[in-house]
């Protein structure tokens, strides 16, 4: 299985940066990871000009094979057996990949909602786009940890 994650993008603080990277290296025995980051080049006065601008380059992106995974905060909510269960179900499909989608401050339009196959949302606090990194990456990695029955996740 291939893991991309494709995500709007700025420097992030070291602290995020270093806690990524950590739990990424934990994930790469399981599956290879390809982050691909997208700066955007525009800026707009209004929110919504912006948010169809960053979905628009994200839709760009998205190949017709991809299964997408939207992460956004009107998303279901799951708990980690439940996403490791998705995972799972990924391993095992002849088209092995996944795609993670984390789009930016102003969040995902209607186009890319409809594309996705399945919008996920770690719970109704809202989380900054740098922060879901992170959070998304241990995700992944407690996913492994559930299928190849690792101590980590406790009940």
């Amino acid at each position: 299985m291939t893991i991309d994650i494709l995500l709007l993008g700025k420097s992030h603080p070291n602290e995020i940066k270093d806690l990524s990277a950590f739990y990424l290296k934990k994930i790469l025995p399981f599956s290879p990871v390809n982050i691909v980051e997208l700066n955007p080049k525009k800026t707009f006065k209004e929110d919504l000009l912006n948010k169809n601008y960053h979905c628009d380059l994200i839709l760009e992106k998205i190949k017709p094979k991809d299964f997408l995974v939207l992460l956004d905060e009107n998303g279901q909510i799951s708990d980690s057996k439940a996403f490791s269960n998705l995972l799972d179900l990924r391993r095992q499909h002849i088209d092995k990949n996944i795609l993670f989608v984390i789009c930016g401050a102003f969040g995902a339009n209607d186009a890319l909602r409809k594309r996705a196959n399945y919008i996920l949302s770690f719970g109704k606090m809202t989380l900054s786009h740098q922060l879901i990194r992170p959070v998304l990456f241990e995700q992944i990695y407690r996913g492994f940890s559930l299928i190849y029955n690792l101590k980590y996740h406790n009940e």
